[in-house]
């Protein structure tokens, strides 16, 4: 895939090529938990926009009890009721 527009001026726009052929990250809200899930590559970043990690499948925690606070650990299961995922 190339970019069509917004090019540097002394550029050839079929010559720039966004670095990943990856599809977009999708974002998934738990409305009972209120965790947010993001399915794909992301990039973390500061107040300023720096990058502080670029990660896969990030998922945030919403309740507040995660021990790992902002990202989710599975607190949650405490006020939900909810079972621990099993692998099958």
């Amino acid at each position: 895939m190339t970019l069509a527009t917004n090019y540097p001026f002394n550029a050839n726009p079929r010559t720039i090529s966004f670095m990943s052929e990856k599809p977009n990250p999708r974002v998934r809200f738990n409305m009972k938990t209120g965790s947010v899930k993001i399915v794909g590559t992301v990039d973390i970043v500061d107040e300023e926009g720096k990058i502080i990690k670029t990660t896969d499948n990030v998922k945030f925690c919403g309740c507040k009890l995660s021990k790992d606070y902002p990202y989710c650990d599975g607190s949650h299961r405490a006020i939900t009721g909810d079972p621990k995922p099993t692998i099958s």
